[in-house]
């Protein structure tokens, strides 16, 4: 290489002694000004989130269109280097790179929560009654670090400090304000005004249910706007969806042997028994088999907990329609 001063020749040089002479890596030094100059002339820079929007440099298929990454290394001729979120790295034109700007996160306050507005509970600093994730709706300020608000079915309404909250998304509101369409299916458990019943099949009208009262097995109609489901705490023991208190049992009762336990029954759990005697101790219920045999020795008496209630005997003399 030749080197000029004021128009006249110095010297001949060779790239390495030139890098001697200036005391630097030539080409380092080339390589740095041409990432310099890559920077200046695109909006990305090392670090910068982006978004995929079109094909890498050097394949023309699009697989990892939409996928998100980190930029890694600007070019010299401008193209990027991301290295994306699953792990795989590519080049890109600038074209098919789309800036992700990050947004500082809001503080919320009494400035900018109004009235109205609706928020998802992520914390719980100071004892509110809401359970984490559920939508609230803001309906008045109680003070500089909380506001009032209902949840939405308004069955709660509790102080909630403004850290304890995100906005909801649009689709969240949807989602908790929109009515949700209630089925009731064949054999379904329901309350009626508070009394339960079970659902024997739907009318044509869509909106009515011919229903089987649990206490007393008598058969009627009802509305669709009257019902709901019975929760699954109502539905755990049958006798109080039919009146009686918990584990209450009575003669002429058939019942299911969960358990063997203690009597003369081992080995035939999952078996159909009819109650002949309700007796008050420790193992009160007395068993009878009526498919194969009855049994009056103390080893079919059993404990309440070994058994699951299946027909009352208020329901002995009454069939449910055949729905047709």
């Amino acid at each position: 290489m030749k080197l000029y001063k004021d128009g006249q020749l110095v010297g001949e040089f060779s790239t390495t002694e030139l890098k001697e002479l200036a005391g630097v890596d030539i080409e380092k030094a080339a390589e740095a000004v041409e990432e310099s100059l890559a920077e200046a002339t695109t909006e990305f820079k090392v670090g910068d989130t982006v978004k995929v929007v079109g094909s890498s440099a050097y394949q023309s298929q699009g697989k990892y269109i939409g996928g998100k990454g980190n930029v890694t290394k600007i070019w010299g001729d401008g193209d990027v280097s991301v290295k994306q979120e699953d792990g795989y790295k590519a080049v890109y034109p600038p074209s098919s790179l789309e800036l992700i700007k990050e947004e500082p996160e809001e503080v919320l306050s009494y400035e900018n929560v109004k009235v109205g507005e609706y928020f998802v509970i992520t914390d719980n600093t100071n004892y509110h009654g809401f359970e984490i994730a559920d939508v609230i709706k803001v309906t008045e300020h109680y003070s500089p670090v909380a506001f009032k608000a209902d949840k939405i079915d308004g069955s709660a309404n509790w102080n909630v400090r403004y850290t304890d909250v995100r906005r909801a998304t649009d689709a969240e509101i949807a989602e908790a304000t929109n009515p949700k369409e209630v089925k009731f299916d064949i054999g379904d458990a329901i309350s009626v005004n508070g009394r339960f019943a079970f659902i024997l099949c739907e009318l044509d009208s869509e909106q009515e249910y011919k229903i089987q009262w649990y206490s007393d097995g008598e058969q009627t109609y009802a509305d669709k706007s009257y019902i709901r489901h019975a929760t699954e705490e109502e539905k755990s023991h049958l006798q109080t969806l039919i009146g009686r208190e918990k584990d209450e049992y009575k003669v002429g009762d058939l019942v299911e042997l969960l358990d063997g336990f203690g009597g003369g029954y081992r080995g035939r759990a999952g078996y159909i028994f009819e109650v002949d005697s309700v007796d008050g101790s420790s193992m009160p219920i007395h068993l009878k088999d009526n498919g194969n045999k009855t049994a009056t020795n103390s080893n079919t008496w059993s404990r309440v907990a070994d058994l699951k209630l299946i027909t009352p005997v208020e329901w002995r003399h009454d069939f449910v329609e055949e729905v047709k």
